[in-house]
C-alpha cells in the first residue's frame, strides 16, 4: 500500500462516502453493492476495504459525515440567529460587540481551523463540532 498522509485518507474517505451515498439514493440499500460502489468512486474493492469493513459499515460512515456536517453548520447558524435576536433589544454598539464576540468563539473552534486548513490543503473539510 502506498504511503499516503491522514490529510489524503480523510479526503479520500470523504470523496468516497459523498458518492457511495449517490449510489445507496439512486439504488436503495438492498440493490446497492460494494462493487457499484467501486466503480462509482473509480476505487478497487481492495482499496474500499482500506476504508471500511462492510456495507453496514460504509452507510454508518456515511450517516456519522452527514450528523457531524449538519452538527458543526448547526452551531454556526444558532450563533448567527442568538446575534441578530439578541442585537434588535440592544445598543448598536452592544449589539456589534455581541456579534463580534460569537464570530471571535466560533473562528477560534477546531472546525474553523479545519474549515481553513482544508481550503488551503484544496480538500473537503472534516468537521467534529467542536
Amino acid at each position: 500500500m502506498a504511503n499516503r498522509t491522514s490529510a489524503q485518507f480523510d479526503g479520500n474517505l470523504d470523496r468516497i462516502l459523498r458518492r457511495a451515498a449517490r449510489v445507496f439514493c439512486a439504488r436503495g440499500y438492498d440493490r446497492a453493492s460494494v462493487r457499484g460502489i467501486s466503480r462509482a468512486t473509480g476505487v478497487s474493492l481492495a482499496g474500499l476495504y482500506d476504508y471500511f469493513s462492510s456495507k453496514d459499515e460504509l452507510v454508518y460512515l456515511i450517516q456519522r459525515h452527514a450528523f457531524e456536517t449538519t452538527l458543526a453548520q448547526a452551531r454556526a447558524v444558532g450563533r448567527i440567529k442568538r446575534s441578530v435576536c439578541s442585537g434588535l433589544e440592544m445598543a448598536l454598539a452592544e449589539g456589534l460587540a455581541l456579534e463580534r464576540q460569537l464570530q471571535f468563539d466560533l473562528f477560534k473552534s477546531e472546525d474553523a481551523h479545519e474549515g481553513l486548513k482544508a481550503y488551503v490543503d484544496k480538500r473537503t473539510p472534516k468537521f467534529k463540532a467542536r
